[in-house]
């Protein structure tokens, strides 16, 4: 009997090892799709989910105890979507994370196998308004967090549905649960719903790169109400700060400010002129130190999130300070901002061998800046520097020495302006429907492109989109897949940078009026602005 267990096991090696190596592969894929979900969803007040890669062929893909299980069989169908599979995998990933995170108490499974007996169909019978309702939210919640992940899953999940049923063998109609039309009918609702997220989260990232705080944070609001995440109100803290910042004297700030939005210009002087309004800036800062608040109350080891709180705290000294009586509500906010630093340097370091910290190199840097400044602060709180702030060189902004024509699909900027555009959606941004509005118009065969038009009162800031192949490229020939090393080549520096959540970045070059979106270090979107 001894002899055949070791015969057995052998042939298990033997014949497995091939197989184990191609599942590890499978897996590890898989987890790195995963990882980088749960890092974009940023929420540590729920203890992450365990991933399993399971070769059991049952539910496709399910959110059971504190485990997302993903089946082999699942992971084959992604694979077939081909260069979208990664897209696809975050599809259904995320739709499984969104269900563990908003605690959806009956859900089993992307697919559930009900055969119409028992329990199990008669809990599903009884729950069918909060199945559509689970649902719902999982396809609107988990297809944002996978576009913030660096994903396009928007509208893969129709079809992702039906070839993960045909590869189940599932019949359009199982007993006691919704037919798959009905689930892909609740997969192109939201889809329209989460298109309007999609493009309040694009602008209002433009908005914050061109440097239009004010309207950024508007945008950042909008999302908040239905999605939330540490970096989400790290950027609006951010933003709210940038905005107070241009309502400062710049001879009264003694330190330059570098907050992680990330922006890589540093606060150090305001850009369009300055409109010293002591009660509006000191309103700004304390909206950035709320935001900020809850940015590390989700995650208590974000490192920039307590710096960026740090920073807005001094800021909020700086103003005190330059109040009459205000000295010793200085000091406090100056002695508050310190305590800050502390809990930032010592999550950077706890975090200085994960993924998160090596995306992010400089927070240590910025500690250390800060510090230095607050220390000199601290010693001498009523003195009033009145020397002009001194510059980081990240802050020197480079124009190129010509300008480009630039135009999408053989069309410029202007070109469309002498047309009529035919707008497909408004939607209103700010609360109530008072503040800025966005409006949309999809491109459609023919060489149309799509156009994004934030609107504030009698101002405006159109924006053209290119995001396929399809739109053809630059002037200078970079286009959408193009690697970020073609931008440094054939436009050198750009006039601002931004880092955005997930890991993209946003590089404006203000003399074309032309912004790229980088990803995974290609160029995934590309854009033509003009401010009317």
């Amino acid at each position: 009997m001894q002899l055949l267990k070791i015969i057995f096991l052998l042939f298990l090696l033997g014949s497995g090892c091939g197989v184990f190596g191609q599942d590890a592969q499978k897996e590890a894929r898989a987890r790195a799709v995963f990882d980088r979900l749960v890092m974009a969803r940023g929420d540590a007040r729920t203890p992450d989910p365990i991933f399993v890669f399971s070769p059991l062929k049952r539910s496709a893909a399910s959110a059971n105890d504190g485990t997302i299980t993903l089946e082999e069989a699942a992971y084959d169908v992604c694979l077939g979507f081909g260069e979208r599979a990664d897209d696809a995998l975050a599809g259904i990933l995320a739709h499984e994370l969104v269900h563990y995170y908003e605690g959806h108490e009956w859900e089993d499974g992307f697919i559930s196998l009900v055969d119409g007996d028992g329990d199990a169909a008669a809990t599903v019978a009884e729950n069918s308004a909060a199945f559509t309702k689970d649902e719902i939210e999982a396809d609107y919640l988990g297809g944002f967090l996978a576009h913030l992940a660096g994903y396009r899953s928007t509208r893969l999940m129709p079809r992702l549905l039906a070839a993960v049923y045909n590869t189940y063998d599932l019949p359009e109609e199982l007993a006691d649960y919704p037919p798959l039309s009905e689930r892909q009918s609740i997969a192109l609702r939201t889809a329209d719903k989460l298109d309007q997220l999609v493009n309040a989260f694009e602008v209002g990232n433009l908005l914050a790169a061109l440097g239009r705080y004010e309207d950024g944070l508007t945008y950042y609001q909008f999302i908040l109400k239905d999605f939330q995440s540490r970096e989400l109100y790290n950027n609006l803290g951010v933003l709210y700060a940038m905005a107070a910042l241009e309502h400062f004297d710049p001879a009264a700030l003694p330190m330059v400010y570098a907050l992680q939005l990330d922006f890589e210009s540093r606060m150090a002087t305001g850009t369009r002129g300055l409109t010293q309004d002591v009660a509006f800036r000191e309103a700004l800062l304390a909206e950035a130190i709320k935001a900020l608040e809850s940015s590390v109350s989700l995650d208590g080891e974000y490192a920039s999130g307590y710096l960026n709180l740090a920073a807005a705290q001094s800021l909020l000294a700086h103003s005190f300070r330059q109040s009459p009586g205000n000295a010793a509500n200085a000091e406090e906010q100056f002695e508050k901002a310190e305590d800050l630093l502390l809990a930032a340097q010592l999550s950077a370091r706890r975090a200085g061998r994960t993924q998160a910290a090596k995306e992010n190199p400089d927070v240590m840097e910025s500690v250390r800046s800060l510090q230095d400044g607050l220390s000199n602060q601290i010693d001498d709180v009523e003195s009033v520097n009145t020397e002009t702030t001194p510059v980081s060189k990240t802050t020197e902004r480079v124009r190129p020495a010509f300008t480009i024509r630039e135009s999408i699909g053989g069309s410029t900027v202007d070109d469309l302006l002498l047309k009529a555009i035919e707008w497909d959606e408004e939607i209103n941004i700010g609360p109530s429907g008072k503040g800025p509005s966005l409006k949309t118009a999809v491109a459609r065969e023919g060489g149309d492109v799509t156009k994004l038009l934030h609107q504030s009162g009698r101002k405006g800031i159109l924006f053209l989109r290119a995001a396929s192949e399809a739109d053809g490229s630059t002037s200078l020939g970079v286009a959408v897949g193009s690697p970020r090393e073609d931008i440094d080549i054939e436009y050198g520096e750009p006039s601002r940078k931004v880092a955005l959540p997930g890991g993209g970045e946003l590089l404006v070059f203000e003399a074309s009026e032309l912004i790229f979106l980088i990803n995974k270090g290609k160029v995934t979107t590309w854009y033509l602005y003009r401010e009317l």
